[in-house]
């Protein structure tokens, strides 16, 4: 399945339109509480999911611009995957995390909301990750609040950031910016995506040696480098398929 013309990627989210068609998979019992979600919530988020919904009678066409995304509700605990089918929709729907950094999204909220814990580590981090990253921003309800306007953080809410790296990031490096993460006030989480996958910056800072879990579109595998995944791995993740 591609949708690399519409150039969606893990954690974009995407403001639905009159038009846009949710498709969900039949041996997956829907929530109740995915309507009044969608009319309060009219955003999904950019899954890292290829599979297809099962029991689809969609044409070979059609499938092709299906997207997988996942749907939130009130609660944490309120997550849905579906496949969004987004036609002729234009990129101004989908919202980027580095986007949100680009314009300082959290400069438009309330004054209330920019005192929130997550807030403020993300202004507080915010001049380290420029100075050596161009492709990064927050996710997670940070994201989705910045994006939206929609109340989604909490006082307790943790900082979750995606890095789009295509180039391998040495270890001391990452083990530094980890270090600097930990004097933040709130928990700060950073998945790294490569071409290949993505993988918690964390862990990848204190493995060095040894295996590190990256997860693709196929589904989670032990890579030595996450930028350089050999032919063995993949034929290994294949054999899981």
């Amino acid at each position: 399945m591609g949708v690399a013309s519409l150039s969606t990627r893990p954690h974009d989210l995407i403001q639905l339109k009159p038009g846009n068609q949710l498709i969900y998979s039949l041996d997956t019992p829907i929530p109740d509480w995915i309507d009044d979600s969608l009319i309060k919530f009219p955003f999904v988020v950019v899954r890292r999911q290829r599979e297809l919904p099962c029991g689809t009678t969609l044409s070979a066409s059609q499938l092709m611009k299906l997207v997988p995304v996942g749907i939130r509700g009130v609660e944490r605990s309120q997550r849905y995957g579906a496949w969004l089918q987004l036609g002729s929709a234009m990129n101004e729907n989908i919202i980027q995390p580095e986007a949100l950094v680009r314009q300082r999204s959290w400069e438009h909220l309330p004054f209330s909301r920019q005192q929130l814990p997550v807030i403020q580590a993300l202004k507080q981090v915010e001049p380290r990750m420029n100075q050596e990253f161009t492709k990064w921003g927050p996710t997670g309800s940070t994201g989705f609040e910045l994006a939206t306007r929609l109340v989604t953080i909490k006082e307790t809410s943790d900082l979750d950031m995606v890095l789009r790296l295509n180039h391998e990031y040495p270890y001391k490096n990452a083990r530094d910016l980890v270090n600097e993460l930990k004097k933040l006030p709130v928990h700060c989480d950073i998945q790294v995506e490569t071409s290949y996958g993505s993988f918690a910056l964390e862990e990848y800072a204190t493995n060095k040696g040894r295996k590190l879990l990256l997860k693709t579109n196929h589904g989670p595998i032990l890579v030595g480098n996450p930028w350089k995944v050999s032919q063995l791995e993949m034929q290994k993740l294949k054999g899981v398929e």
